[in-house]
């Protein structure tokens, strides 16, 4: 049955969409779509699955996002004390709004992340895609079947369309993962959801 009663209800200001293991229907996959395109606001954390989604991912590449197949590892900056370079710390970018007042030296954690790539933007795109977290130009995409394919990956960003629609993207639901936050409290990354939750909610706090 359809997530919603044939749309996202009018009430809803933010939607947030937190590890996905299963595809959207085609049918709710206009509803979202719809929602964006009147304005909606919905932040994506994608799950830690390699399954093949193309709903979902038709969603992301609506709003310039490509989602990269495999797991993200970052050669040049993770966590060697958790033995993976699957662990990684992202490269902050502090001009974006989400990472307002974390300084660029901040630590954070995603384990198993996704990766996107920004869709190559035109004179008349749609969308204006500001980038917050990010691997190093070391980053790998690995695939179930070992094959790597090395770049720079973006981890977490904004997407704002010209239509007024906001889609912000986090690569894995392990940045909310209560276990590692509470083992490792110089993390930001509860800052950086807070900030994307809040970016545009005047008396939020």
């Amino acid at each position: 049955s359809p997530l919603f009663n044939g749309s996202v209800p009018e009430d809803c200001d933010l939607l947030i969409v937190n590890g996905p293991a299963t595809d959207l229907s085609a049918d709710e996959l206009t509803i979202l779509q719809d929602y964006l395109a009147g304005g909606g606001q919905m932040i994506f954390l994608a799950g830690d699955t390699l399954d093949a989604l193309p709903n979902w991912e038709a969603l992301l590449e609506s709003r310039g996002f490509d989602l990269v197949d495999g797991y993200i590892a970052d050669l040049g900056s993770y966590y060697p004390q958790f033995g993976s370079a699957f662990a990684i710390c992202g490269v902050l970018n502090t001009g974006s709004g989400v990472a307002s007042g974390v300084d660029s030296d901040a630590l954070t954690l995603l384990t198993n992340s996704r990766g996107f790539l920004s869709l190559e933007d035109t004179e008349d795109a749609a969308w204006t895609i500001t980038p917050f977290l990010s691997t190093t130009g070391q980053g790998l995409a690995v695939t179930e079947d070992d094959q790597q394919t090395q770049g720079t990956y973006i981890l977490g960003a904004v997407a704002d369309g010209s239509d007024g629609g906001r889609l912000t993207v986090f690569g894995s639901s392990s940045l909310l993962n209560g276990q590692i936050i509470s083992q490792n409290p110089s993390l930001v990354n509860q800052t950086l959801f807070m900030n994307a939750l809040t970016a545009t909610f005047d008396d939020a706090s």
